[in-house]
């Protein structure tokens, strides 16, 4: 790489301009001294795709980034060299990251629910093109956990994973346990609250963690476990009373992400084929347990 390429900004392109997308671009923005001083290298927003771009905006875009209705504006742009999709979906998720992919550009994304049901084809791509495509903020980025399975863990056998993969559920079940509320009652703070969405299907009914598993899956042990086959169980429905029961047995109820390795599947590899067990389902955890 030329000294040129090396010192010049990043071109950075943002595929979305909601609360993630402009959440991002502020802090490009506010965190301009700090990243160059880490990496040696500026960050550039150079364009914002929208699908309104009409619409009123809290958030003003970073100094000199042009907003755009068109995906074709950041994908041919040679001075765009990394694409962050923040749009969410599926259909035209896959079309802007395919497209980034084929003509150069790394790819940042946070979109979950394409990378669960259809992010094979994306990672072969990326790999054939000698492109990046990272996906850290998709699976409890706060941890970090992918990363860590990716590289740190690479050396280590994983048996199984386990853990509370979505945040509104477990808002509404810790609400429901602290303060005795019934699950529509909870659910309506987590609303009011900002945790849950309009429209919370994703989050209650368990797809999201079921999406964020399957990620999981495929770094811990290599596989793309079909998120099709994959058993999943919500909470909506969740009684206050199954709750004080659980209480008065010790246990707290909690929506838990799980794979393992099953009892068959334990072989090294290359000695029988690799079986896995995995679901989202809610489950009893005892309280001493540091999930509770």
């Amino acid at each position: 790489m030329s000294k040129s390429s090396e010192t010049r900004p990043l071109g950075v392109a943002l595929a979305g301009f909601g609360t993630v997308g402009s959440g991002l671009g502020r802090l490009l923005v506010e965190n301009a001294d700090i990243i160059r001083r880490r990496t040696g290298r500026d960050v550039a927003v150079r364009a914002v795709l929208v699908r309104d771009a009409h619409k009123a905006r809290e958030v003003p875009l970073p100094p000199g980034a042009v907003l755009t209705t068109d995906p074709a504006r950041l994908v041919n742009d040679p001075g765009i060299d990394v694409l962050v999709e923040l749009m969410g979906g599926i259909d035209a998720a896959r079309g802007i990251i395919s497209a980034a992919l084929e003509h150069g550009k790394h790819v940042v994304t946070a979109n979950k629910a394409l990378l669960a049901e259809d992010g094979l084809a994306l990672f072969r791509l990326a790999r054939r093109k000698r492109r990046i495509l990272r996906y850290e903020a998709s699976v409890a980025g706060a941890i970090p956990v992918v990363q860590a399975l990716k590289e740190s863990l690479v050396g280590n056998r994983i048996e199984s994973l386990m853990g509370i993969l979505n945040g509104t559920s477990n808002y509404i079940l810790s609400e429901m346990t602290s303060s005795g509320v019934e699950f529509g009652e909870a659910l309506r703070q987590a609303q009011e609250l900002g945790f849950a969405e309009a429209d919370p299907t994703l989050d209650i009914d368990g797809h999201d963690a079921a999406h964020k598993l399957v990620l999981l899956i495929r770094l811990a042990w290599g596989v793309d476990y079909p998120y099709a086959a994959l058993a999943v169980r919500g909470i909506r429905g969740m009684a206050a009373l199954d709750i004080r029961f659980a209480r008065e047995f010790g246990y707290r109820i909690k929506l838990i992400g799980q794979a393992r390795l099953a009892a068959d599947g334990a072989g090294a590899p290359g000695d029988a084929p690799l079986r896995l067990e995995a679901g989202v389902f809610p489950a009893l955890v005892h309280h001493t347990f540091l999930l509770a």
